[in-house]
């Protein structure tokens, strides 16, 4: 078996949800809508809004980071650096990206604030689009793991549910993170393992089957070493 067979196919899916105003802007600005918001909700060519899935991948990653760099970078790619002595790894992570219903689009009001006096900015008004709490969408991601990644991460099936518990107890994505936008969740998710050893899983898996292990997302239990509470 070379190190690059691939031996299992994870499957994350579940319904994901706003649990906060999202503001995922497209960054660009057409004629036909110059004279609306500054910053517009990021649509597919149907007008449905959506979350793209490399926005939720970057997010993904640089948590895992924060908790395994080494982990990280086997799991969501890298090249021309060094991680026991490979130099480049691709990708074995791929997020669908999220097409929400039963949205409800805002436009609200916004100001460029000063970094140093902390202070807004004269002139520096402007309107963005905000996507309101309640909107959900289809989530699926699929790990495709080979033989070298098991064989660097011992950890792998921990991983995975860590992965799966962050996406139940939620992450923050796109603008305005900081002034609480931008929360949302997958509190239904379920992983199914596929083992591509066996040919009942790999027929299972071709097929849609549902996979016999499976794993159900939990409460993340956050590491407070670091937090603070402050008491009225």
């Amino acid at each position: 078996m070379s190190d690059a067979t691939i031996t299992q196919k994870i499957l994350f899916r579940g319904t994901l949800q706003l649990d906060s105003p999202l503001v995922i802007g497209s960054g660009t600005e057409t004629e036909k809508r110059r004279n609306e918001a500054d910053i517009q909700i990021l649509k597919d060519k149907q007008e449905r809004p959506f979350i793209p899935g490399t926005s939720l991948a970057g997010v993904l990653r640089d948590w895992l980071s924060a908790q395994n760099p080494e982990y990280a970078d086997l799991l969501f790619g890298f090249v021309a650096r060094t991680v026991s002595a490979l130099d480049e790894v691709q990708s074995a992570l791929a997020i669908s990206d999220v097409i929400l219903e039963d949205t409800e689009v805002t436009v609200r009001d916004g100001v460029s604030i000063d970094t140093y006096t902390g202070t807004g900015i004269k002139g520096h008004k402007f309107d963005y689009e905000a996507l309101e709490r309640g909107a959900k969408g289809k989530f699926s991601m699929v790990l495709t793991i080979r033989e070298y990644q098991e064989k660097m991460i011992p950890e792998l099936d921990r991983v995975i549910c860590l992965l799966a518990d962050r996406l139940y107890s939620g992450l923050r994505i796109g603008a305005l993170t900081s002034k609480g936008f931008g929360q949302v969740s997958v509190p239904d998710v379920t992983v199914s393992y596929y083992d591509f050893r066996v040919k009942k899983s790999v027929m299972n898996w071709l097929l849609k089957q549902p996979s016999p292990k499976q794993y159900k997302g939990t409460n993340l239990v956050e590491d407070t070493a670091a937090s603070f509470v402050l008491d009225g």
